[in-house]
């Protein structure tokens, strides 16, 4: 007694066909890479394992904006607060994540207009001593801040003197050495730290310029 033959028509062939090639294209996706892409919010660029990752950490430091008197502790002076708004119209699209300055109201009030731009509020910290006492400071920040901007006001000095510009920026950068500048307002301090898995392997200062200088020119 021979089997019965089932009739296998054209419709059966299509569905045998497509179970078949769906069975076999899901390992395949399931091997296909993934493409690193940057969050553009924390500067973290990140792929699959095989992908290194690269966190990028910038750090914009500015003296405080002019004052109205040499004696205590002064607040802005006209001059001053229209600085302090050119320097939130220069930072407003450097996606700022924290903003820190030292425990004196010219400082304070030149982050202020940076702060009410964002929706945040000025973070107060001890300006600290050059050296040792220094760099905890900067480690903590360089910590908390990993893949994210941060602006920190401080003030002019000589690279020994607390809380001056040039010690900050030389903790931040991990001890690169930088110059005092002159007593002018305008300067703008960008310290990048680029880290790939964990490992530091650039860090970099730069130094450019904003708002008015005493003659009226437009500093860029």
């Amino acid at each position: 007694m021979s089997a019965r033959q089932v009739p296998v028509n054209a419709s059966s062939f299509s569905l045998i066909f497509f179970v078949i090639a769906w069975v076999v294209a899901i390992p395949a996706q399931a091997e296909m890479p993934v493409r690193s892409q940057q969050d553009s919010t924390t500067g973290i660029i990140a792929g699959d394992d095989q992908q290194p990752q690269t966190v990028v950490t910038r750090f914009y430091l500015v003296r405080h904006a002019e004052k109205v008197s040499e004696f205590g502790d002064p607040e802005l002076s006209a001059a001053g607060k229209q600085r302090a708004k050119d320097l939130a119209e220069r930072l407003k699209d450097a996606k700022i994540a924290a903003i820190y300055s030292t425990k004196t109201i010219r400082t304070r009030e030149t982050g202020k207009p940076l702060a009410e731009a964002l929706m945040q509020t000025v973070k107060e910290f001890d300006a600290p001593t050059p050296g040792e006492e220094a760099k905890p400071w900067a480690k903590k920040l360089i910590d908390e801040y990993a893949g994210k901007n941060v602006l920190v006001v401080a003030h002019s000095g000589s690279p020994n003197s607390r809380g001056s510009l040039p010690s900050l920026v030389s903790a931040l950068a991990d001890g690169q050495e930088v110059q005092r500048l002159g007593d002018e307002y305008f300067h703008l301090y960008i310290v990048t730290r680029k880290t790939v898995n964990g490992g530091l392997t650039e860090t970099k200062i730069e130094r450019q310029k904003y708002g008015k200088a005493p003659d009226g020119t437009l500093k860029k």
